[in-house]
């Protein structure tokens, strides 16, 4: 069953924010499916990033409750957070890398 909000999935995380960015994942949560795409989950707010490609189709499909923005805003709206969570079973080191210095304030949490 999908979770109904945002603070469902971070429930028991002590996380403020999680970064989703495994396909699979994404078309699940959110309905869209892009293979360039990830989800901003935060406990008020659930934020779907998506190149200039998937934009159109993402606003037609995306489920209630999340909001469509383009990928560029990602890395702005991450900087916001002390500590991220990732998706550790799915993210390379090397992409976990390149998130880091995007974000070199923030402390990357395995989840």
């Amino acid at each position: 069953m999908r979770p109904l909000s945002p603070s469902v999935v971070l429930q028991g995380t002590g996380l403020p924010a999680l970064l989703v960015a495994e396909p699979k994942n994404v078309r699940y949560l959110s309905g869209v499916e892009a293979s360039s795409a990830a989800l901003l989950l935060t406990p008020r707010a659930a934020s779907l990033y998506l190149d200039p490609r998937y934009f159109e189709a993402g606003e037609a499909t995306v489920r209630p409750g999340f909001t469509v923005q383009p990928v560029e805003r990602l890395w702005a709206d991450l900087k916001r957070f002390e500590r991220i969570g990732f998706e550790s079973e799915h993210v390379t080191v090397a992409r976990l890398q390149r998130w880091k210095k995007r974000c070199p304030g923030a402390k990357w949490v395995r989840t």
